[in-house]
Parts: structure tokens; C-alpha cells; sequence
């Protein structure tokens, strides 16, 4: 299906309704064809009701004065409307798609991430719903759109696994066996460790795993080792190590993906992925440690065509209000970036450290979110190596089992990161 479009010729915002017009198409699966005249076209949009769709120009110009606090912009819908007061769905979507609300925020947690407890999610307590989505649906409610209005797709998954430890066991678990009363059991982590093969060296399991509901994940990996601060550490492990590498090499020949695990040192990204000696398609920061819009300069500057860092550590659901990989928009350059981002969804460090799950209860509560998101979604899952080991972190291996089982029973598609570009790229 081909719809002709028209946007009003505006430099505060011509292009970036072009961009979310594409995103909109992209979801939808029709095509959108741009015209030069609003007599050539099935749809037209611009600021006055002489257009099919008026634009809230207002918002525009307020984004073009770097005003991005969500404050400045959303009732308490989380809609952004003209200045009659109709609701622009298409300018609501653009902000939340691109994560505005963090550009240039100073309000930083400990480690200079944006905090949860300053976004719109945390304020209007709706970060589990997909609010971009509604925002298409209901654009669906113009006639010229109406024939959208039921247009979905099942759902998929990406699973993926940030190896930050390896060695982590012999201190983590071990503690843990002496609070419990377990001493006799740390004698069997020295031993393991020292020879050689530490608890949380656990990347066959995982495959096999995985193997058995025929998916296949990702592994991000840490190239810069070392402690920074009493918060934050790189890995525990070289990149360099045989073991190391014979995990790389046969994650890759078995059809799994590797990709770079960018640390919290200063160097660059893509010096990190020169010293890496992968040929990644993905990056995920470590401790999800990123600010906007220079995290996304950093990841065109490098070449890569995906990255997967985009979640909350203190909550699962949607940092960009949107449950499907999209590509971000340059707001300086306007015009969109050159990879697609893949939105964390779920993390089980989440669910252990921030939320503190009870985790013999919370696969039911992670089911009917998902449930609830069986269409229109790509659920971007992330379980750390150590979480499949049985002591400090026990019940997260059958935990990720039942999660996987669920996809699997309901015909969830896992894909990997060629794939993703393949389907959700704009360029």
C-alpha cells in the first residue's frame, strides 16, 4: 500500500516529521511516497488546518532552543499538543522515540547515567507501556489512515548476555556460602579456580541452553580490565586470555554472536574495538553508562550498525516509551543516524539488585508483561553469565529457562543483530 505525503517546508521541524513519518510507515508496513505539493497528496501536514494534520510547531521550536525537559512539553497524558490544544501524535512519538527528556540532563545517578527517577516514566509510572505505539494506533483514527488501524506483527526476542565476570564466583559465591552457613562448599570454587575453570565460565551451558528452544543469543564482551572507583569496574578477565578467546571463537562457529561490551574507560569505542580483535555488528555499554546524544555520535563514529544499551537498570519496561528497534534521529544534522538501536527490555540485575524481586514469583509478573506486548515488539533480553550458577544468584537459571520456554511455546522468533539491522535500518 502507498500513501502520498506532504510536509509543509519548515526548517524547525520538516525533518524530523519526515523521520517519524518513516518510523510510522516502517511500523505499519505501508509506504509512504513525499510529494512536493499538498495537491499531489493523499496526506498533508503542516501548521495551519489548511493540512490534513496540523503540527505542533510550538514544540519545535522550544526542542530547537534546547529546552528537552519533558516539563516543557507533556500534559499529563504524555502528549504534546498545539498551541489549540489538539494532540500531535506524530510530535509526541518523536520525542519519546529519541529519548529527548535525557538530552543535555544534568541530573545524574552515581555513575553519571540519567537517573530513572527523573524521567516522565518514573513520574506518570508508565514505563511498561509502549506509549509510542499508541501513539501510531491513534494517528490510525484520521480516515486516510483508518485501514492501519489493526496492522501488527507477532512479536521476537533478543537475548544477549553482558560478560562483565568471570572470576567473580570465588569472592561473590563464596560469601554468600559463608552467610548461609556453607563453608564446606568454597573449598570447591578454589578449586575450580584454580584450575582454571571458574563457576561463572558458564558460556557452553548457556548455548546448550538456548540450543534446546532452538535460539541463538548474543555475548558482549569487555575488552578493559581494572577497578575505576569503589562503584565501577571493567572485567575481571583479558580478552587476550586462550580461554577467553576459545569461548569467542566457538560462540561464533555454533552461529551465536559476539559484540563489544564498551567500558567505562575513557577510551574510545573504537579504539576499544580495534583492541578487541572481533568483527562485532553490536555494541552494549557497560552498566548501561551512556548520556545523549553523545553515546549515539560515539556508535556512528565507530561504524557499527547496532547498539543495545538503551534500558533503565532500576526498571524493566521502555526507556524510549517503544518496544521495537528503531533508528535514532541526529537533531543537530537532522536527519537519522546510520544504526538502529535495539531497546533493552528486560535485565535480571533489575530484578535482583534494583528491584529485588522475589525471584520464585516474578516469572508470572514478566509473563503478562509479555502477554501483554505479543505484538509489535522486539523484547530485548539480557542475562549476565553469572546469573546461570546456583549459589549467590540461585533461581535465575530456572527462571530464564521458564522465559524461554514461554517464547518458545508462543512461537516468539529470537533474532540476532544482522537480522535486526536488516529489518529495522533506515538507510
Amino acid at each position: 500500500m502507498e500513501i502520498t505525503v506532504f510536509i509543509e517546508a519548515d526548517s524547525r521541524f520538516s525533518h524530523e516529521l519526515r523521520y517519524v513519518l518513516t518510523i510510522f510507515a516502517q511500523n505499519k508496513g505501508v509506504n509512504f511516497r513525499f510529494v512536493s505539493s499538498p495537491d499531489q497528496a493523499d496526506l498533508s501536514f503542516g501548521t495551519t488546518t489548511s493540512y490534513d494534520y496540523i503540527v505542533a510547531e510550538n514544540f519545535y521550536s522550544l526542542i530547537g532552543q534546547s529546552q528537552f525537559s519533558f516539563k516543557n512539553h507533556f500534559t499529563s497524558d504524555c502528549l504534546i499538543r498545539t498551541k489549540s490544544g489538539q494532540i500531535d501524535y506524530l510530535s509526541s512519538a518523536f520525542y519519546m522515540l529519541n529519548s529527548l527528556q535525557e538530552y543535555e540532563s544534568i541530573d545524574l545517578d552515581e555513575v553519571h547515567r540519567f537517573k530513572y527517577s527523573a524521567s516522565y516514566q518514573y513520574q506518570f509510572g508508565n514505563v511498561q507501556e509502549n506509549l509510542v505505539q499508541q501513539c501510531f494506533d491513534n494517528l490510525c483514527s484520521h480516515p486516510k489512515l483508518s485501514s492501519l488501524k489493526k496492522a501488527s506483527r507477532p512479536s521476537a526476542i533478543f537475548l544477549s548476555h553482558d560478560i562483565d565476570s568471570i572470576h567473580g564466583s570465588l569472592y561473590q559465591d563464596g560469601f554468600y556460602l559463608l552467610k548461609k552457613g556453607k563453608p564446606h562448599l568454597i573449598f570447591k570454587l578454589l578449586l575450580n579456580e584454580l584450575l582454571q575453570r571458574p563457576d561463572w565460565y558458564t558460556f557452553d551451558r548457556i548455548m546448550k541452553i538456548e540450543d534446546e528452544y532452538t535460539f541463538k543469543s548474543t555475548f558482549f564482551w569487555l575488552v578493559n580490565q581494572g577497578r575505576l572507583s569503589k562503584r565501577e569496574v571493567n572485567a575481571d578477565y583479558s580478552i587476550t586470555n586462550q580461554r577467553i578467546r576459545s569461548a569467542i571463537q566457538s560462540a561464533a562457529t555454533k552461529g551465536w554472536h559476539n559484540g563489544i561490551h564498551k567500558s567505562i574507560s575513557k577510551e574510545s569505542l573504537t579504539s576499544e574495538i580495534a583492541k578487541s580483535g572481533l568483527t562485532p555488528s553490536a555494541n552494549r555499554n557497560h552498566y548501561l553508562k551512556f548520556n545523549l546524544p553523545s553515546h549515539y555520535n560515539e556508535i556512528e563514529k565507530s561504524g557499527l550498525k547496532m547498539d543495545a544499551s538503551l534500558g533503565f537498570a532500576e526498571a524493566y519496561g521502555f526507556r524510549n516509551s517503544y518496544s521495537l528497534p528503531f533508528t535514532p534521529f541526529d537533531l543537530k544534522n537532522k536527519k537519522p543516524y546510520s544504526f538502529v538501536e535495539v531497546p533493552l527490555t528486560i535485565m535480571d540485575t533489575t530484578l535482583y539488585r534494583y528491584q529485588k524481586k522475589e525471584v520464585n514469583s516474578v516469572a508470572n509478573e514478566l509473563i503478562e508483561f509479555l502477554e501483554k506486548n505479543k505484538f509489535n515488539a522486539v523484547i530485548s533480553l539480557l542475562w549476565h553469565n553469572n546469573y546461570f550458577t546456583e549459589y549467590k544468584f540461585h533461581g535465575y537459571l530456572p527462571l530464564y529457562k521458564k522465559l524461554l520456554a514461554y517464547f518458545y511455546e508462543n512461537n516468539w522468533r529470537s533474532l540476532q543483530p544482522d537480522e535486526i539491522i536488516a529489518l529495522y535500518s533506515l538507510n
